[in-house]
């Protein structure tokens, strides 16, 4: 027969504190990349634009994708595609807008 230990409901929450806690600085940190990257810097609760670069298909969604989750991160609110602009060199962008978390929290 295994060995067993028994373990206090104080200790099990503490170890499910932990993993909550690793889970949630993990996502900040994954976010928090990809927003300052298309965030203002002198208020990032304030409604922004943004210029994503367009990649090639399939992943061009992808991208928009990864930056609106961490905009909803922080905001509260996605981004959404405004227009696409086309630069003389044939290189495509994606026009954003994000309202922004005082406008998203209300």
């Amino acid at each position: 027969m295994p060995d067993t230990k028994e373990v206090s409901m104080n200790e099990m929450s503490m170890g499910f504190d932990e993993a909550l806690k690793t889970k949630m600085f993990g996502d900040v940190a994954k976010h928090r990349v990809l927003f300052d990257e298309i965030c203002p810097t002198d208020d990032w609760k304030m409604p922004f634009n943004c210029r994503i670069e367009k990649l090639t298909p399939p992943y061009e969604i992808d991208k928009v994708y990864e930056y609106s989750e961490a905009c909803s991160f922080f905001t509260g609110a996605p981004l959404k595609i405004m227009a696409i602009e086309t630069t003389p060199e044939g290189d495509e962008f994606y026009h954003c807008y994000c309202k922004g978390y005082y406008n998203a929290m209300g």
